[in-house]
């Protein structure tokens, strides 16, 4: 009798055991396969690739052909741990960030394929601007900017004493040269005022010569 329940018991444990494979492998994992390149060229043998979901790696592979990964039988890029928990994941080659892959439509078992292109030079080195060498002097140039200084700035630079005296000094050459024009009318002017008083003289001495004259007569 002991035998008997000992037989059952272990055919029970057995069956058991069978039960749980079955559940286990009816939830088959997402597999993504596909092409992979770096920089444009096909990935060598031995590059590895990573899914991750958030700060956790829920697969990973190594690419056995150059250019392709999950080609082989016994090297897929298989995800499910993670179904119910993460709606994307996001894949890496060599830990060069290539691709976010949305899996929350997709079910166990599916076979996705996803090309994966890494690029190891990144955006901002690659908008960094570029010296040429310039021909004269053999030195580094960016960019040709021509500064020109605006009109304003310029005016701004004279001093205004230095505008204030430079003004005052024309209006006094002004008033110089009109000085100067006004003079010789002045003069004139004095002069024909004279000439009467020059010729009533005159000729007062000439009738007081000839009244002498009779008179000696």
């Amino acid at each position: 009798m002991n035998k008997i329940r000992i037989f059952a018991l272990t055919t029970k444990i057995i069956l058991i055991c069978i039960l749980l494979a079955g559940v286990a492998s009816a939830n088959p994992p997402i597999v993504l396969e596909g092409t992979v390149t770096i920089d444009g060229n096909p990935a060598p043998a031995g590059t590895v690739i990573k899914a991750m979901c958030g700060e956790e790696v829920v697969g990973t592979t190594t690419v056995d052909n150059a250019g392709y990964y999950s080609d082989t039988r016994d090297n897929k890029l298989g995800i499910s741990s993670v179904l119910e928990e993460c709606s994307s994941v996001t894949l890496y080659v060599n830990n060069i960030k290539t691709e976010d892959v949305d899996i929350s439509s997709m079910n166990a078992g599916d076979i996705v394929t996803v090309n994966l292109q890494a690029t190891t030079s990144t955006s901002s080195s690659s908008s960094e601007s570029t010296k040429t060498t310039s021909g004269g002097g053999g030195g580094f140039s960016s960019a040709s900017v021509e500064e020109e200084t605006p009109v304003e700035e310029v005016a701004e630079e004279i001093p205004e004493e230095e505008a204030m005296s430079s003004v005052e000094d024309t209006l006094a050459e002004e008033e110089v040269a009109e000085e100067e024009e006004s003079v010789p009318v002045e003069e004139t002017e004095a002069q024909s005022a004279d000439f009467p008083t020059v010729v009533g003289i005159g000729s007062m001495l000439v009738v007081a010569g000839i009244l002498i004259r009779k008179k000696n007569e």
